[in-house]
């Protein structure tokens, strides 16, 4: 025969407070560690600029001031050469100076380089633009071989120092 359980050894469960400390401790750990992190995602990141949306397409000449003309220096890239142009800012679209450039295999982006270094040189400095580049690619045209060229476009190394192009660099998806 079973005897019934004693009633002096049965008690209840008093409800207890949740011990927050541990959850505490891994909060002070991780938002350092989030806060730090997020400074080298920052870091891998490419300044980049959208091209500006069409203006007047009729301007007077008379009344361009200094800083008042674009350069509109535009970059094209296909397969088999590098385009350099810009175009007038009283006729958008109608080149006023084109140059092509073949892609080497053993120095690809050395003439490319080369030539913009010489636009750069030739640019009069009164253009308010005169720092910046839009890059347009042809389809097919690998991501890495943009951004290849977008470091070559904002430097050049010459002799032991390396000088500014272009920084100011945006990315066009079609034919300004």
């Amino acid at each position: 025969m079973a005897y019934k359980p004693s009633q002096r050894r049965s008690f209840e469960a008093e409800p207890t407070e949740p011990n927050l400390t541990p959850i505490m401790n891994l909060m002070v750990v991780l938002i350092p560690l989030l806060l730090s992190s997020a400074e080298y995602v920052k870091l891998g990141a490419i300044e980049l600029n959208l091209p500006p949306v069409a203006g007047p397409l009729h301007t007077d000449q008379s009344k361009l001031t200094e800083g008042s003309q674009s350069l509109n220096l535009t970059l094209l890239i296909t397969r088999d050469a590098f385009f350099v142009s810009n175009s007038l800012p009283e006729n958008p679209g109608k080149q006023m100076a084109g140059v092509e450039i073949k892609r080497e295999k053993n120095a690809p982006l050395r003439a490319l380089q080369n030539q913009l270094y010489l636009i750069k040189a030739q640019t009069p400095g009164y253009y308010r633009d005169k720092d910046s580049i839009t890059i347009q690619a042809s389809a097919g045209i690998k991501y890495q071989e943009i951004i290849e060229v977008i470091d070559a476009a904002r430097t050049i190394k010459t002799g032991d120092r390396e000088m500014e192009l272009f920084p100011v660099v945006r990315l066009s998806a079609g034919v300004i």
